[in-house]
């Protein structure tokens, strides 16, 4: 008897086996914006950054003296980007350096 997976079981296990090295953050992209009429909004009519949620962030810069600066984004925090930074790991899932991150929404 095959085992079947589906693609939602797939996708959490993306999340959960992948693991960033050094700078490099994981990702989870918002969904697009669909208008009241239900319009699909393009990226290029959305002229704002793009958001979403960090879920896995590596283990911080290597810096020239060989040690390790942690990052400054933690897992758990939405986070803002341009339209082209990353490369897409899955449907929703952005891999991208911590620098491409344009900004966060703080705790506070």
């Amino acid at each position: 008897m095959e085992k079947v997976i589906t693609r939602k079981a797939r996708k959490v296990s993306m999340e959960n086996k992948f693991q960033p090295l050094y700078d490099k953050v994981l990702v989870k992209v918002e969904k697009e914006k669909i208008t009241e009429g239900g319009i699909v909004l393009a990226d290029v009519a959305d002229k704002d950054l793009k958001g979403g949620t960090v879920v896995a962030i590596g283990q911080g810069h290597l810096l020239e003296t060989g040690k390790l600066c942690p990052l400054q984004v933690k897992v758990g925090q939405t986070v803002y980007f341009g339209k082209l930074a990353g490369s897409e790991w899955g449907e929703d899932l952005l891999v991208m350096r911590e620098m491409d991150i344009m900004g966060f929404e703080s705790s506070e």
